[in-house]
């Protein structure tokens, strides 16, 4: 369990993909983090959700739309933006979330994660086969901003 309930939020985009949220809702039901999914599928979700993730049934909204409006519910200090397809270690989370509390100068942090890969044999990669880790972004607000865009991974998922 994880008390950063105050200092993140995880934002779980979701479509056409209930089997997921279910997987989802048994991984952080007790996480003690707030959580925050936004499903644009055409049917609402059945399942079971408890209180402590918020479940948006949304099914006029495309992804950017949906999380523009996530942004806009969110009041901690930090925001998760997690695949409805992923699973976030809630140690590493917070080890995430002691180093930017601590480097101001940091805008985002991946840490390591590992993909199965069902195309090649179920090889297991690691982050460092593709090279992502913190940064520290420098010079003018234009220049940070530009820097920090073209890594769309790192954006997309961090």
């Amino acid at each position: 369990m994880c008390n950063n309930k105050n200092l993140v939020t995880l934002v779980i985009p979701t479509h056409k993909r209930h089997d997921y949220l279910s997987r989802i809702v048994l991984f952080y039901q007790n996480s003690g983090i707030k959580i925050i999914v936004l499903d644009s599928s055409p049917d609402i979700y059945e399942g079971h959700m408890p209180m402590a993730i918020e479940y948006i049934h949304c099914p006029e909204m495309n992804f950017k739309q949906k999380i523009s409006f996530a942004l806009d519910m969110v009041s901690t200090q930090f925001v998760n933006l997690t695949a409805d397809d992923d699973f976030i270690d809630l140690v590493s989370l917070k080890k995430g979330l002691d180093f930017l509390k601590e480097n101001e100068g940091y805008v985002s942090y991946v840490g390591q994660y590992q993909a199965l890969l069902e195309n090649d044999n179920y090889k297991i990669m690691d982050s460092q086969e593709v090279g992502l880790s913190a940064r520290k972004l420098n010079g003018s607000i234009e220049n940070k901003i530009k820097s920090f865009s073209l890594d769309y991974h790192q954006i997309l998922w961090s």
